[in-house]
């Protein structure tokens, strides 16, 4: 199973976080699930500031991008 780097952008102070998936499909659907569940992007509109996750296959290839959006 390929392993993902979670880059988070900007770096805020949060170091990249590994995780193994079975492929992108699942590395890309856990990150926009987990990110729904945590509260660092909360503030991102309001602050007017960007913020994403880049999620990058352990060959380096970015396989997606998962942003800060309020629904």
């Amino acid at each position: 199973m390929p392993k993902y780097r979670f880059h988070f952008v900007p770096q805020d102070g949060k170091g990249d976080v590994y995780l193994t998936y079975a492929g992108d499909d699942e590395a890309l659907s856990e990150a926009r699930h987990a990110l729904r569940h945590i509260g660092w992007f909360d503030d991102a509109p309001e602050q007017g500031t960007p913020k994403a996750v880049e999620i990058i296959r352990e060959d380096m290839t970015v396989i997606g991008i998962v942003t800060a959006e309020k629904s």
